[in-house]
């Protein structure tokens, strides 16, 4: 069909449409961005996605990213690729990858791992 081979976050309530969209994009005062916008931007180190294929686990050949993410927001509503879904299955269980690192920071700082951020945030971010 016309969606085969394609990611993307529907929200038709939402001005941003069918598209991931950065946090500030949105106005100021919007009832979901002070949510994310305290504790500073997410700076997240993690193996890096190309390390993956590499089967020495040994860690001192592991390279290390380090990255900025910009949180960005869709809807609980969406449709993903099987590699996609594959990629998050599999770095989910992986306490190395951009995922588990990004689930992790959540966690720590006490915000909402919600579909309508998560997602979107590494749809933005997955190279």
């Amino acid at each position: 069909g016309p969606l085969r081979g394609l990611n993307f976050v529907t929200s038709s309530s939402c001005l941003t449409g069918l598209q991931p969209t950065n946090l500030h994009f949105f106005p100021k005062g919007w009832h979901k961005s002070g949510h994310y916008m305290d504790g500073g931007p997410f700076v997240i180190t993690y193996r890096g996605d190309d390390d993956d294929d590499d089967d020495n686990n040994d860690d001192v050949n592991v390279k290390t990213k380090t990255v900025e993410l910009d949180i960005h927001f869709g809807s609980q509503w969406m449709t993903l690729t099987p590699d996609f879904v594959r990629y998050i299955a599999t770095s989910m269980k992986d306490p190395h990858s951009l995922p588990y690192q990004f689930k992790k920071e959540l966690i720590r700082r006490k915000k909402l791992m919600s579909d309508e951020t998560f997602i979107p945030t590494l749809l933005a971010n997955h190279a």
